[in-house]
């Protein structure tokens, strides 16, 4: 597991990324700062930022539409 490759979708650059949570592990161990920074980022290029602990799995998706990303000379 890791980073997938990111993929653009119609409109929008999505990057996936996966790590297994150790057992017995806490989803949170942080105070969530990072996915905050990460979170405000994303929405000042109109993107999202979602993330999150499912069947063992910690997943982080981000999605930054293509129009924004141009718009602001990235």
């Amino acid at each position: 597991m890791g980073p997938t490759v990111p993929r653009e979708l119609p409109g929008a650059l999505t990057l996936d990324f996966t790590n297994p949570l150790p057992e017995g592990a806490s989803p949170f161990p942080g105070g969530g700062t990072s996915l905050r920074g990460l979170r405000e980022r994303a929405a000042v290029l109109g993107g999202t930022v979602t993330a999150g602990a499912r069947d063992g799995v910690w997943r982080l998706r981000v999605r930054l539409p293509l129009e924004d990303l141009r718009e602001a000379g990235r």
